[in-house]
C-alpha cells in the first residue's frame, strides 16, 4: 500500500530540484474499475475548469489510445468492449506491457509535453507506473479513484486482472462513490474540483 507522506517527499523533492513552479500543467489520473464513471468523470472536470477558466488549455487523453489502434490495426478488433473485445485488449495490453511496461505511459507522457495544456486528465489510470512515473518526472499530479457497486458485466478472469486490480490498494488523493444518480455523482465531482484542483 502507497504511503501519502512518501509521495508527497517525493513529489517535493522532484518538484524543487527539476524546478518547477504553479505554472506546470496539472495532470488528473482518474482510476475505477469498468464501467465506473471514469470516462463521465473526465469529462465533467473539464467542463467545470471551462467553465472556471475559460483561458486555460483543457485536453482529455487516455493510455488506450494507442492500445485500441493496435488492436484495430493488426487483430481485427471491432471496437466493441464486450467480452472478446476486453480479452483481447487485455492480452494485447499484456504483451506489450511485458515487452516495456512504460511503453503506454511514456507514450502519453510525450504527447502531453507536445500539447502542453494547462489540465491533462486521463480517465483510463490502470497501473501503479501510470501515476508513479508522472511524479517522478516531477509533474503535478493530482490522482482520483471511483468506486462503484455495480455489476460492471466483467467475466471472473476479467475482473481478477491486473488492469482490473493492481490499484486496488493504491493511496489516492481523492475517492469520489458513484453509487447513485448522474446528478449525485456531478456534484461529488464538482466539489471535488472546486476544493482540490481549481
Amino acid at each position: 500500500m502507497e504511503i501519502p507522506l512518501l509521495q508527497f517527499i517525493t513529489w517535493m523533492r522532484l518538484n524543487i530540484l527539476n524546478g518547477v513552479d504553479d505554472k506546470q500543467m496539472k495532470v488528473i489520473l482518474i482510476s475505477g474499475k469498468a464501467r465506473s464513471g471514469k470516462d463521465t468523470c473526465a469529462d465533467y472536470i473539464k467542463r467545470q475548469i471551462d467553465d472556471s477558466q475559460p483561458n486555460s488549455k483543457v485536453v482529455i487523453v487516455r493510455y488506450a489510445d494507442e492500445l485500441k489502434y493496435i488492436a484495430r490495426r493488426y487483430f481485427g478488433w471491432n471496437g466493441k468492449k464486450d467480452e472478446e473485445g476486453r480479452s483481447l485488449l487485455q492480452t494485447v495490453g499484456d504483451s506489450i506491457r511485458d515487452y516495456d511496461k512504460d511503453y503506454f505511459v511514456n507514450r502519453v507522457i510525450k504527447q502531453a509535453r507536445a500539447l502542453s495544456p494547462d489540465y491533462l486528465i486521463i480517465p483510463d489510470t490502470r497501473y501503479k507506473n501510470e501515476i508513479d512515473n508522472w511524479l517522478f518526472q516531477g509533474f503535478s499530479v493530482f490522482s482520483v479513484r471511483i468506486v462503484r457497486a455495480n455489476n460492471n458485466g466483467l467475466t471472473v478472469a476479467q475482473k481478477s486482472h491486473p488492469s482490473e486490480c493492481e490499484l486496488d490498494n493504491y493511496c489516492f488523493n481523492y475517492r469520489i462513490t458513484n453509487n447513485w444518480t448522474k446528478e449525485d455523482f456531478k456534484k461529488e465531482v464538482d466539489r471535488m474540483v472546486e476544493e482540490w484542483i481549481l
